[in-house]
């Protein structure tokens, strides 16, 4: 088998971040030590940017007050937190549990319909679940993940425009 990697243009300088972000991804190579440490402090400094931009924008100050709102139960451990880079306006909370989700998807349904939010569908995936509601502006997620053994629930809450 022959890859050819280019030497000019956008391939030569991101393409071969992304093959490798590619491989580690399907080959779990984010357990690796050197690769672990160099994420968790990318996770404290999106995290920290993240509270900086809270702190400056009405917007992300309104979007942290719906995803802090979302009552989560003792057992929850922040990891980080992150917010958008796109168009899209959106915080995401990343946690560990040692709940599960068959345990957490009802608590979370029965806490965002007696909340007057409206389902917006599931979804369903090799190693993640999730649910969406809407409400006004917003739209909530809750996410649940086998994938990474430090964070198993993303809560997502994002402004629709």
């Amino acid at each position: 088998m022959f890859l050819y990697f280019p030497t000019k243009g956008w391939f030569a300088s991101y393409g071969a971040y992304c093959l490798l972000a590619t491989c580690c991804v399907f080959t779990s190579c984010h357990r690796l030590p050197g690769i672990r440490q160099f994420a968790l402090e990318k996770e404290k400094r999106i995290t920290a940017e993240t509270e900086e931009a809270i702190k400056n924008s009405p917007i992300y100050q309104e979007l942290d007050r719906v995803c802090l709102d979302i009552p989560k139960p003792e057992a929850f451990q922040l990891i980080s937190k992150s917010k958008s880079f796109n168009e899209r306006i959106y915080l995401t909370y990343a946690y560990y549990s040692p709940d599960a989700f068959e345990k957490m998807k009802p608590f979370y349904i029965d806490y965002f319909e007696k909340n007057g939010w409206e389902d917006w569908g599931d979804t369903v995936g090799l190693t993640t679940n999730g649910i969406k509601f809407r409400k006004g502006d917003f739209e909530v997620s809750v996410y649940y993940s086998t994938r990474d053994e430090g964070v198993n629930y993303l809560f997502g809450c994002e402004k629709l425009r």
